[in-house]
């Protein structure tokens, strides 16, 4: 199954443009809009990587990030921008907090669990092994896990084979990892306990060139699709052909299996030229919601294209057809909010945050008369700048938070919120 894109404008270069309309900023979120970790210093690293909305704890967010450079942290935050001093006593914990004997220069990926455990993958630079850490709700290592001290290492379950553990998500007491294996890819599956999900594929791990031949890639964390008794792990997915690389999403079982009667056998596959980013699902409407961009000819376009929890095109969302943007660059996030969707993207120099209704046609109720605006500084400017595809609506407080860093004298670790409340 392929999904046609309907080009609904001719994409145009933003850049050269003096007018642009503004997206709102909510200045009661912590600084005037704007949430700092630490104090600014000349290194790009300096910025926050990813936001985590918490289901444990109603209306707290997790940031995952990096201070002084090589100075990897995790917050955990209030609605309003203040840190959780419940988490760690400061609502930080750094990297040697747990550990003086590894050599840790960044967090790879940051999920919760049902319990409200923090599971956190990082890189021991001192024998290049993925380190898996668990902590309590607190903050503090959770020395049940592993051999009683926290952590347990990866590559352990691989023999030290040449293994890359990307993303991952936490489903009941399972965690779910997209990866690869010598080159190919993967996913695999732990217990709460850290041992191998004996039931997923062999030993817990899946080659996924078992199911789709050829596949190059599993990217991003998996997502857990559920309704009623019907649960389903859900992944992007990418091939390459003679000319280009072919996107795709695909459904598996619990055990394993591509879900034949998700899409066709399993898969639907974008047209090619459609470059995936991510995803976001929605359980109550029975949505899934793809962004990204496509690529034709030299130009970016960003799309939006949504299937329903069958892998079937969602016909009420422009009759099924790709959603296109007028201006190049490319959708980073994408969700559904309060029956809108609601994300931002990055336009060569500068960030916009945009709002759609659920037919597909722009909410030009928000930053009006366009439905989008800017949000982040343009160009070389100081102010804020998005890095890293991360970002999660509130919707109580209807914002739009984004990770990034801002730059002035330096730069630093930093949230904006975007108000959603026009």
């Amino acid at each position: 199954m392929v999904f046609f894109a309907q080009t609904q404008h001719n994409p145009r270069d933003y850049r050269g443009e003096r007018q642009e309309l503004k997206a709102p900023i909510d200045v009661t979120y912590a600084d005037k809009g704007h949430l700092h970790i630490g104090e600014p210093i000349a290194d790009p690293r300096n910025a926050v990587s990813q936001i985590l909305a918490s289901n444990y704890y109603p209306e707290r967010f997790y940031l995952r990030g990096v201070h002084n450079g090589t100075k990897p942290f995790i917050a955990r935050t209030l609605k309003d921008g203040e840190l959780d001093t419940s988490f760690n006593k400061t609502g930080l914990v750094y990297l040697t907090d747990l550990s003086t004997v590894f050599d840790y220069h960044s967090y790879l990926h940051m999920a919760e669990d049902a319990e409200g455990h923090i599971l956190l993958t990082m890189n021991d630079l001192t024998q290049g092994f993925t380190h898996l850490w668990k902590l309590k709700p607190n903050g503090k290592p959770d020395t049940d896990f592993g051999s009683n001290n926290g952590y347990i290492i990866l590559n352990n379950f691989f023999n030290f084979k040449d293994i890359t553990l990307y993303q991952f998500t936490t489903y009941k007491n399972d965690y779910i990892f997209s990866g690869s294996l010598e080159n190919a890819p993967i996913l695999f599956v732990l217990t709460h306990e850290g041992v191998p999900r004996q039931s997923f594929g062999k030993l817990g791990i899946l080659k996924m060139q078992d199911l789709i031949p050829d596949l190059r890639y599993v990217i991003g964390a998996p997502k857990m699709l559920e309704v009623g008794e019907k649960v389903r792990i859900i992944i992007y997915t990418r091939y390459f052909n003679d000319s280009s690389s072919i996107n795709g999403i695909a459904a598996l079982t619990l055990s394993g299996a591509l879900d034949q009667r998700f899409a066709d056998n399993g898969v639907y596959w974008s047209k090619p030229g459609i470059i995936i980013y991510d995803f976001t699902l929605n359980n109550a409407s029975q949505r899934i919601t793809v962004h990204g961009q496509v690529w034709s000819e030299g130009t970016s376009t960003p799309m939006i294209y949504r299937l329903d929890y069958t892998g079937k095109p969602a016909k009420e969302f422009n009759e099924g057809r790709v959603v296109l943007f007028p201006i190049e660059g490319a959708w980073d996030y994408m969700t559904e909010a309060d029956g809108k969707l609601v994300g931002y993207g990055s336009f060569f120099d500068r960030g916009m945050a945009v709002r759609y209704r659920l037919d597909g046609q722009l909410d030009t109720t928000f930053v009006p008369p366009n439905g989008y605006g800017v949000f982040t500084a343009i160009g070389s400017q100081p102010g804020f700048y998005g890095n890293s595809h991360s970002a999660t609506v509130m919707p109580e407080s209807q914002r739009l938070l984004v990770a990034g860093r801002e730059i002035q004298t330096g730069s630093t670790p930093c949230v904006i919120a975007v108000s959603l409340k026009q």
